[in-house]
């Protein structure tokens, strides 16, 4: 779930932050109303609104009660106040439940099921459940006789007030490269929804850059906005910048898209390389990890280009001058990501002068790890991630083996077998797995199927539609089989299906539809 920032409390605006806290005047009106009236359910609710979260407010008899306690007290007065329930659904964010006064227990998802059913026409409510479902991982909730996604309640809220550009922001991120229907019958798509966020507020940064984002994921060059402007992914990062000078990743993307050597013009003039604009993502958020792993892969680059000498440098903006070893060791030290273990272990490999791993690096940590401990590392903080196991598989030389952190000595078969189990989308699992067979020959997984070359290469596209190697090592399989049908014909299907449902590209689980000779393969494949 992608941050959609924080509200700011009305109440910092008024000034009332700056009273102390619990003190009995802070909210003197409010606390003399309800002394007058201390069967008004909407005072205590107002009154829970004035707080702040930790306040605590003492009352004319006595009582000192938190913003939980007035909300709870105004719902035992009128069960049907839905300020009241909308502070709790609030304040349970944090929190499971808290008992009401009936000896009900209320979750935050419960509190905004009743605001929605006593405000049915409440947009922002729909909103909110919507993130809340997303913030706990519930799937779908009971509501009207259905069940409903955070991404229905959305398209609900929409249709009420399509006026907010962080539902639509919102929306966008739940699709994921799926299409839905509004309410309005128009069928769209993530890029269409950030579209218009965008034609909604062009002064947020965070459109433009999911819109960017959304294009590089599309191999798509250029989006055009409600406003007529076509944009490419370097424009549209510009923008993003333009916007806020200190989004961090708005500098990291558009460093991707820059050839090695080449500087872009941003729209307050600085005329920046790829390095420059990394140094920049770094000043901007010192915290961000992949910052410092793609200014180390940028520096690799210049000296494989011999743009720089041998052990290339880079200065940062608080005046630090670092290599790209000291980059990397930064990077892990911050986010311990597979991709920083890799390509420090690869730069190891290299300064080792022989390959066979012996340079060691010192972490910031004290510890010293060697090019194959750094990738057995990586897959024991992350031993979910399928590409840590390719990576340390495709280290291994032939006949060589690896120890992992739990004692376990696989081979780099085993190594491959392992990634698609824990990874089943992991794409470059299956090629390789592919790779080590040969024609006619089969791979049991873990999962038990047997798999053939032809059907990895299947299992491969499946499970990433937009990686070309999977339908270049599936072209070049197929080249080499007697098929019924021409090769041309067998592209065109697989990329027509893929391109219509991008996330059950071809085939389905690697069952073949024709037997298992080479032409019932090949007319699965296809």
């Amino acid at each position: 779930v992608l941050p959609m920032g924080v509200a700011t409390s009305s109440r910092s605006q008024l000034g009332d932050a700056a009273q102390p806290r619990g003190t009995p005047g802070a909210h003197a009106d409010l606390v003399e109303a309800i002394a007058r009236n201390p069967s008004s359910a909407t005072l205590y609710a107002q009154l829970a609104l004035a707080l702040q979260d930790a306040e605590q407010v003492t009352l004319s008899d006595g009582r000192v009660l938190t913003k939980t306690d007035l909300c709870v007290e105004a719902l035992a007065l009128d069960p049907a106040c839905s300020s009241a329930f909308r502070t709790l659904a609030q304040l349970l964010q944090s929190v499971e439940s808290v008992c009401l006064k009936d000896g009900r227990k209320l979750t935050s998802l419960g509190a905004y099921a009743e605001v929605l059913r006593l405000n049915p026409t409440l947009a922002t409510a729909y909103t909110e459940m919507a993130l809340e479902m997303c913030r706990r991982g519930v799937e779908s909730i009971p509501r009207d006789g259905r069940q409903w996604t955070a991404a229905d309640l959305l398209v609900e809220s929409i249709h009420l007030d399509a006026r907010n550009p962080r539902v639509f922001i919102k929306l966008s991120c739940l699709l994921y490269d799926k299409k839905m229907q509004l309410r309005d019958g128009r069928v769209v798509t993530e890029c269409d929804l950030l579209c218009e966020a965008i034609s909604l507020d062009p002064t947020n940064p965070l459109p433009f850059f999911l819109l960017g984002q959304q294009l590089q994921l599309l191999y798509q060059e250029t989006v055009t906005l409600k406003d007529g402007r076509t944009l490419t992914r370097r424009e549209l990062f510009i923008e993003a910048i333009h916007c806020d000078p200190s989004f961090s990743s708005a500098y990291g993307s558009l460093s991707l898209e820059l050839p090695l050597g080449e500087h872009v013009t941003l729209k307050d003039g600085r005329k920046l390389s790829s390095c420059d604009l990394l140094v920049a993502a770094i000043e901007a958020d010192p915290q961000v990890s992949v910052a410092y792993t793609d200014l180390a892969k940028e520096l690799i680059a210049l000296q494989d280009e011999g743009q720089r000498r041998a052990e290339a440098k880079v200065t940062l903006k608080d005046g630090r001058t670092v290599t790209a070893k000291e980059l990397l060791v930064e990077s892990i030290h911050l986010e311990p990501t597979v991709e920083a273990c890799s390509v420090l272990a690869d730069l190891l490999l290299e300064d080792s002068g022989d390959g066979d791993g012996g340079g060691e690096v010192t972490l910031r940590d004290g510890r010293k790890l060697t090019s194959q401990e750094l990738r057995v590392e990586a897959i024991r903080i992350h031993p979910e991630c399928g590409e840590a196991y390719g990576l340390l598989a495709a280290s291994l030389q032939e006949g060589e083996k690896a120890t992992l952190s739990d004692g376990r000595t696989l081979s780099s078969r085993d190594l491959l077998l392992e990634s698609v189990a824990v990874d089943s989308n992991y794409s470059e699992g299956y090629l390789s797995l592919c790779n080590l067979l040969q024609p006619g020959d089969k791979i049991q997984l873990k999962d038990g199927r047997a798999l053939s070359q032809l059907e990895l290469c299947v299992e491969a596209v499946q499970a990433d539609p937009y990686d070309p190697a999977a339908y270049n090592t599936l072209g070049m399989k197929l080249s080499g089989m007697a098929m019924p049908i021409a090769q041309t014909e067998a592209f065109a299907a697989i990329a027509a299906q893929s391109a219509s449902t991008p996330a059950a590209a071809v085939g389905a689980g690697g069952e073949t539809a024709g037997g298992e000779t080479a032409e019932g393969e090949a007319a699965a494949a296809a």
